[in-house]
Protein backbone atom coordinates (compact mmCIF):
# COMPACT_ATOMS: atom_id res chain seq x y z
CA UNK A 1 0.00 0.00 0.00
CA UNK A 2 1.32 3.00 -0.61
CA UNK A 3 1.96 6.67 1.30
CA UNK A 4 -0.67 8.20 -0.43
CA UNK A 5 -3.58 5.68 -0.21
CA UNK A 6 -2.98 5.53 3.28
CA UNK A 7 -3.05 8.79 3.92
CA UNK A 8 -6.29 8.82 1.54
CA UNK A 9 -8.02 6.12 3.89
CA UNK A 10 -7.37 8.20 6.94
CA UNK A 11 -9.61 11.19 5.52
CA UNK A 12 -13.36 11.83 6.67
CA UNK A 13 -14.18 11.02 2.46
CA UNK A 14 -12.74 7.20 2.91
CA UNK A 15 -14.41 6.92 6.29
CA UNK A 16 -18.25 7.72 4.17
CA UNK A 17 -16.82 6.07 0.70
CA UNK A 18 -15.96 2.56 2.13
CA UNK A 19 -19.06 1.70 4.71
CA UNK A 20 -21.33 2.25 1.38
CA UNK A 21 -19.58 0.86 -1.09
CA UNK A 22 -18.92 -2.42 1.63
CA UNK A 23 -22.78 -2.99 1.82
CA UNK A 24 -24.06 -2.03 -1.62
CA UNK A 25 -25.78 -5.44 -3.66
CA UNK A 26 -27.69 -5.67 -6.17
CA UNK A 27 -31.35 -5.92 -6.01
CA UNK A 28 -32.27 -8.54 -4.61
CA UNK A 29 -30.11 -10.14 -2.46
CA UNK A 30 -32.69 -11.32 0.33
CA UNK A 31 -35.98 -13.12 0.22
CA UNK A 32 -39.27 -10.62 -0.69
CA UNK A 33 -42.63 -10.45 1.31
CA UNK A 34 -45.28 -10.22 -1.28
CA UNK A 35 -48.20 -9.41 1.38
CA UNK A 36 -52.27 -10.65 0.06
CA UNK A 37 -54.90 -8.87 1.71
CA UNK A 38 -57.28 -11.67 1.48
CA UNK A 39 -57.58 -15.01 3.43
CA UNK A 40 -55.62 -17.89 1.56
CA UNK A 41 -57.24 -20.46 -1.09
CA UNK A 42 -59.35 -17.70 -2.64
CA UNK A 43 -58.74 -15.97 -6.16
CA UNK A 44 -56.58 -13.29 -5.13
CA UNK A 45 -54.60 -15.67 -3.11
CA UNK A 46 -54.18 -17.50 -6.22
CA UNK A 47 -52.77 -14.94 -8.59
CA UNK A 48 -50.43 -13.55 -5.91
CA UNK A 49 -48.88 -17.06 -5.65
CA UNK A 50 -48.70 -16.89 -9.45
CA UNK A 51 -46.62 -13.54 -9.72
CA UNK A 52 -44.43 -14.70 -6.30
CA UNK A 53 -43.46 -17.33 -8.34
CA UNK A 54 -42.85 -16.05 -11.37
CA UNK A 55 -40.97 -13.10 -9.59
CA UNK A 56 -38.90 -15.64 -7.63
CA UNK A 57 -38.13 -17.44 -11.01
CA UNK A 58 -36.89 -14.12 -12.75
CA UNK A 59 -35.36 -12.05 -9.41
CA UNK A 60 -33.36 -15.25 -8.57
CA UNK A 61 -35.01 -14.62 -4.94
CA UNK A 62 -37.77 -16.79 -2.84
CA UNK A 63 -40.82 -14.33 -2.90
CA UNK A 64 -42.94 -15.30 0.23
CA UNK A 65 -46.65 -14.45 -0.16
CA UNK A 66 -47.65 -13.30 3.21
CA UNK A 67 -51.75 -13.17 3.81
CA UNK A 68 -52.46 -10.50 6.22
CA UNK A 69 -56.10 -9.58 6.42
CA UNK A 70 -58.68 -7.70 8.05
CA UNK A 71 -60.55 -4.19 7.27
CA UNK A 72 -60.97 -4.69 3.29
CA UNK A 73 -57.40 -5.39 3.39
CA UNK A 74 -56.11 -2.34 5.37
CA UNK A 75 -54.65 -4.46 8.37
CA UNK A 76 -52.21 -5.53 5.29
CA UNK A 77 -51.95 -2.56 3.10
CA UNK A 78 -50.78 -0.61 6.31
CA UNK A 79 -48.03 -2.88 7.25
CA UNK A 80 -46.36 -2.36 3.65
CA UNK A 81 -46.72 1.24 4.25
CA UNK A 82 -45.17 1.50 7.34
CA UNK A 83 -42.28 -1.03 6.38
CA UNK A 84 -38.60 0.19 4.83
CA UNK A 85 -38.88 1.62 1.61
CA UNK A 86 -36.32 -1.02 0.36
CA UNK A 87 -38.05 -3.57 -2.08
CA UNK A 88 -38.07 -6.32 0.26
CA UNK A 89 -42.00 -5.97 1.39
CA UNK A 90 -44.30 -5.56 -1.45
CA UNK A 91 -48.13 -5.10 -1.81
CA UNK A 92 -50.40 -7.19 -3.84
CA UNK A 93 -53.10 -4.51 -4.08
CA UNK A 94 -56.43 -4.43 -4.75
CA UNK A 95 -59.35 -1.88 -5.63
CA UNK A 96 -60.59 -2.24 -2.60
CA UNK A 97 -57.25 -1.26 -0.78
CA UNK A 98 -55.90 1.83 -2.91
CA UNK A 99 -59.61 3.05 -3.49
CA UNK A 100 -62.75 1.97 -1.76
CA UNK A 101 -61.58 1.51 1.28
CA UNK A 102 -61.46 5.28 1.26
CA UNK A 103 -64.92 5.50 1.18
CA UNK A 104 -65.39 3.18 3.02
CA UNK A 105 -63.41 3.73 6.64
CA UNK A 106 -63.11 7.16 8.01
CA UNK A 107 -60.04 6.43 9.63
CA UNK A 108 -57.83 4.80 7.46
CA UNK A 109 -54.28 4.03 8.58
CA UNK A 110 -52.49 4.91 5.05
CA UNK A 111 -52.47 7.07 2.46
CA UNK A 112 -53.15 5.32 -0.88
CA UNK A 113 -51.33 7.53 -2.86
CA UNK A 114 -48.75 9.46 -1.04
CA UNK A 115 -47.56 6.15 1.51
CA UNK A 116 -46.96 4.01 -1.74
CA UNK A 117 -44.76 3.96 -4.96
CA UNK A 118 -46.84 2.03 -8.18
CA UNK A 119 -45.23 -0.65 -9.61
CA UNK A 120 -47.48 -2.24 -12.10
CA UNK A 121 -50.97 -3.02 -13.15
CA UNK A 122 -51.32 -6.97 -13.18
CA UNK A 123 -55.12 -8.37 -13.96
CA UNK A 124 -58.46 -6.98 -14.50
CA UNK A 125 -61.27 -9.09 -12.80
CA UNK A 126 -65.02 -8.21 -14.40
CA UNK A 127 -68.12 -8.56 -13.01
CA UNK A 128 -70.72 -10.75 -13.99
CA UNK A 129 -74.64 -10.18 -13.46
CA UNK A 130 -76.14 -13.40 -12.54
CA UNK A 131 -79.37 -14.71 -12.02
CA UNK A 132 -81.60 -17.83 -11.19
CA UNK A 133 -81.71 -20.15 -14.57
CA UNK A 134 -85.26 -20.64 -13.66
CA UNK A 135 -85.96 -16.93 -13.48
CA UNK A 136 -88.55 -15.15 -16.13
CA UNK A 137 -85.84 -12.97 -17.68
CA UNK A 138 -83.12 -14.87 -20.14
CA UNK A 139 -81.75 -11.42 -21.45
CA UNK A 140 -80.97 -7.83 -19.50
CA UNK A 141 -83.53 -6.19 -21.45
CA UNK A 142 -85.88 -8.35 -19.88
CA UNK A 143 -84.28 -8.40 -16.51
CA UNK A 144 -84.71 -4.62 -16.57
CA UNK A 145 -88.62 -4.53 -17.55
CA UNK A 146 -89.28 -7.27 -14.84
CA UNK A 147 -87.17 -4.94 -12.41
CA UNK A 148 -88.45 -1.99 -13.04
CA UNK A 149 -91.96 -3.39 -12.72
CA UNK A 150 -91.56 -4.47 -9.48
CA UNK A 151 -89.30 -1.30 -8.04
CA UNK A 152 -88.15 -1.82 -3.92
CA UNK A 153 -89.40 -5.88 -4.67
CA UNK A 154 -86.02 -7.02 -5.81
CA UNK A 155 -83.26 -8.02 -3.81
CA UNK A 156 -79.55 -8.59 -4.33
CA UNK A 157 -76.75 -9.82 -2.66
CA UNK A 158 -72.99 -9.64 -2.36
CA UNK A 159 -70.25 -10.87 -0.05
CA UNK A 160 -70.50 -7.83 1.98
CA UNK A 161 -71.60 -4.50 2.73
CA UNK A 162 -68.11 -2.30 0.48
CA UNK A 163 -67.34 -5.27 -1.69
CA UNK A 164 -66.92 -5.10 -5.59
CA UNK A 165 -70.00 -6.77 -5.42
CA UNK A 166 -71.78 -4.68 -3.57
CA UNK A 167 -70.67 -1.36 -4.66
CA UNK A 168 -70.42 -2.63 -8.67
CA UNK A 169 -73.95 -3.63 -8.10
CA UNK A 170 -75.06 -0.25 -6.78
CA UNK A 171 -73.75 1.05 -9.55
CA UNK A 172 -75.27 -0.84 -12.18
CA UNK A 173 -78.79 -0.44 -10.39
CA UNK A 174 -78.48 3.37 -10.46
CA UNK A 175 -77.38 3.50 -14.05
CA UNK A 176 -79.94 0.91 -14.91
CA UNK A 177 -83.03 2.99 -12.62
CA UNK A 178 -83.43 -0.29 -10.17
CA UNK A 179 -84.71 0.30 -6.68
CA UNK A 180 -83.69 -2.84 -5.05
CA UNK A 181 -82.49 -4.03 -1.56
CA UNK A 182 -79.00 -4.79 -0.88
CA UNK A 183 -78.80 -8.26 1.28
CA UNK A 184 -74.94 -8.39 2.33
CA UNK A 185 -73.31 -12.24 3.28
CA UNK A 186 -70.20 -12.79 5.11
CA UNK A 187 -68.83 -14.12 1.65
CA UNK A 188 -70.41 -15.19 -2.55
CA UNK A 189 -71.03 -18.56 -1.52
CA UNK A 190 -74.10 -18.09 0.53
CA UNK A 191 -75.09 -15.61 -1.48
CA UNK A 192 -74.67 -17.64 -4.51
CA UNK A 193 -76.89 -20.50 -2.89
CA UNK A 194 -79.64 -18.20 -1.44
CA UNK A 195 -79.75 -16.64 -5.49
CA UNK A 196 -80.02 -20.76 -6.45
CA UNK A 197 -82.77 -20.97 -3.54
CA UNK A 198 -84.87 -17.69 -4.72
CA UNK A 199 -84.32 -16.36 -1.91
CA UNK A 200 -82.73 -12.79 -3.61
CA UNK A 201 -83.13 -12.47 -7.58
CA UNK A 202 -79.84 -11.16 -8.91
CA UNK A 203 -76.10 -11.09 -7.89
CA UNK A 204 -73.06 -8.87 -9.33
CA UNK A 205 -69.96 -11.88 -9.05
CA UNK A 206 -67.11 -12.15 -9.38
CA UNK A 207 -65.80 -13.58 -12.25
CA UNK A 208 -63.48 -15.63 -11.08
CA UNK A 209 -65.97 -17.58 -8.58
CA UNK A 210 -68.93 -16.89 -11.21
CA UNK A 211 -68.28 -19.13 -14.37
CA UNK A 212 -68.04 -22.52 -11.79
CA UNK A 213 -71.74 -22.03 -11.59
CA UNK A 214 -72.65 -20.75 -14.67
CA UNK A 215 -70.83 -23.92 -16.54
CA UNK A 216 -72.49 -25.79 -14.07
CA UNK A 217 -76.03 -24.36 -15.07
CA UNK A 218 -76.69 -23.41 -11.42
CA UNK A 219 -76.99 -19.66 -12.59
CA UNK A 220 -77.49 -17.77 -16.08
CA UNK A 221 -75.45 -15.06 -16.90
CA UNK A 222 -77.15 -12.23 -18.10
CA UNK A 223 -74.03 -9.41 -18.78
CA UNK A 224 -70.55 -8.78 -18.17
CA UNK A 225 -69.13 -5.43 -16.99
CA UNK A 226 -66.31 -4.92 -18.83
CA UNK A 227 -66.11 -2.78 -22.27
CA UNK A 228 -64.81 -6.17 -24.11
CA UNK A 229 -66.29 -9.37 -23.81
CA UNK A 230 -64.31 -12.34 -21.13
CA UNK A 231 -63.06 -15.55 -23.05
CA UNK A 232 -64.13 -17.09 -20.36
CA UNK A 233 -67.56 -16.60 -21.41
CA UNK A 234 -67.51 -15.85 -24.93
CA UNK A 235 -71.44 -15.53 -25.25
CA UNK A 236 -72.36 -13.63 -22.09
CA UNK A 237 -73.10 -9.68 -23.87
CA UNK A 238 -71.23 -6.96 -22.21
CA UNK A 239 -73.61 -4.32 -19.68
CA UNK A 240 -72.39 -1.95 -22.51
CA UNK A 241 -73.68 -3.63 -25.88
CA UNK A 242 -76.47 -5.15 -23.66
CA UNK A 243 -78.12 -1.12 -23.65
CA UNK A 244 -75.98 0.31 -20.19
CA UNK A 245 -73.93 2.52 -22.33
CA UNK A 246 -70.58 3.53 -21.27
CA UNK A 247 -70.99 1.09 -18.23
CA UNK A 248 -67.11 -0.06 -17.19
CA UNK A 249 -66.75 -1.95 -13.44
CA UNK A 250 -63.88 -4.00 -12.48
CA UNK A 251 -61.59 -4.84 -9.85
CA UNK A 252 -57.97 -5.53 -10.00
CA UNK A 253 -54.30 -6.43 -8.53
CA UNK A 254 -51.34 -4.60 -8.68
CA UNK A 255 -48.18 -4.48 -7.19
CA UNK A 256 -46.94 -1.17 -4.55
CA UNK A 257 -44.15 -0.78 -2.79
CA UNK A 258 -43.54 2.22 0.29
CA UNK A 259 -42.95 5.64 -0.52
CA UNK A 260 -39.46 6.58 -1.17
CA UNK A 261 -38.70 2.78 -2.98
CA UNK A 262 -36.10 3.75 -5.39
CA UNK A 263 -37.23 3.90 -8.85
CA UNK A 264 -34.62 1.39 -10.13
CA UNK A 265 -35.89 -1.54 -7.51
CA UNK A 266 -39.19 -0.38 -9.22
CA UNK A 267 -38.12 -0.90 -12.53
CA UNK A 268 -37.32 -4.18 -11.15
CA UNK A 269 -40.16 -5.43 -9.68
CA UNK A 270 -42.56 -4.34 -12.72
CA UNK A 271 -40.32 -5.81 -15.46
CA UNK A 272 -40.41 -9.01 -13.71
CA UNK A 273 -43.89 -9.15 -12.97
CA UNK A 274 -45.23 -8.17 -16.21
CA UNK A 275 -43.79 -10.69 -17.78
CA UNK A 276 -43.85 -13.45 -15.95
CA UNK A 277 -47.77 -13.22 -15.28
CA UNK A 278 -47.76 -13.05 -19.58
CA UNK A 279 -45.39 -16.72 -19.38
CA UNK A 280 -47.66 -19.41 -21.50
CA UNK A 281 -47.67 -21.66 -18.56
CA UNK A 282 -48.95 -18.89 -16.62
CA UNK A 283 -52.29 -18.63 -19.00
CA UNK A 284 -54.25 -21.54 -18.51
CA UNK A 285 -54.93 -20.58 -14.90
CA UNK A 286 -55.79 -16.99 -15.46
CA UNK A 287 -58.32 -17.93 -18.47
CA UNK A 288 -59.84 -20.68 -16.15
CA UNK A 289 -60.61 -18.26 -13.59
CA UNK A 290 -61.87 -15.52 -16.34
CA UNK A 291 -59.18 -13.44 -15.61
CA UNK A 292 -57.95 -10.38 -17.89
CA UNK A 293 -54.71 -9.30 -18.63
CA UNK A 294 -54.09 -5.08 -18.87
CA UNK A 295 -52.66 -4.13 -22.32
CA UNK A 296 -48.78 -3.59 -22.59
CA UNK A 297 -49.08 -0.03 -22.34
CA UNK A 298 -51.17 -0.28 -19.11
CA UNK A 299 -48.62 -2.17 -17.29
CA UNK A 300 -46.31 1.30 -16.76
CA UNK A 301 -46.09 2.13 -13.34
CA UNK A 302 -47.28 5.70 -14.26
CA UNK A 303 -50.12 4.25 -15.83
CA UNK A 304 -50.68 2.53 -12.02
CA UNK A 305 -50.76 5.48 -10.61
CA UNK A 306 -53.01 7.71 -12.64
CA UNK A 307 -55.31 4.63 -12.58
CA UNK A 308 -55.56 4.92 -8.82
CA UNK A 309 -56.34 8.31 -8.68
CA UNK A 310 -58.89 7.93 -11.03
CA UNK A 311 -60.59 4.78 -9.06
CA UNK A 312 -60.83 7.13 -6.27
CA UNK A 313 -62.52 9.87 -7.89
CA UNK A 314 -64.94 7.80 -9.26
CA UNK A 315 -65.88 4.94 -7.01
CA UNK A 316 -65.38 7.16 -3.26
CA UNK A 317 -68.83 9.08 -4.11
CA UNK A 318 -70.52 5.80 -5.03
CA UNK A 319 -69.30 4.37 -2.07
CA UNK A 320 -70.65 7.04 0.20
CA UNK A 321 -73.69 7.09 -1.48
CA UNK A 322 -74.70 2.75 -1.05
CA UNK A 323 -74.53 3.20 2.62
CA UNK A 324 -71.30 1.30 2.58
CA UNK A 325 -69.57 3.96 4.53
CA UNK A 326 -68.15 3.06 8.18
CA UNK A 327 -67.90 6.39 10.75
Amino acid sequence: MTSSTKAFLGTPLAALLIPAAAIAQPYPSRPITLVETFGAGGPTDVVARLAAQQLAARLGQPVVVQNIAGAGGSVGAAKVAQSAPDGYTVLFGTLGTQAFNLGIYKRLPYDPVKDFEPVALLVRYPLVLVVNPDAPYRTLGEFLSYAKARPGQLSYGSGGTGSTAHVGCHLFNTTAGIEATHVPYRSTAPATIDLIGGNIQYLCDLITTAVPNIQAGKTRALAISTRTRSPALPDVPTLDEAGLRGFEAYTWNALFVPKGTPKEVIARLREAAVAGLREPEVQPTLRQLGIQLPEASQTSSAYLGELVTKEIRKWVPIIRQSGAAID
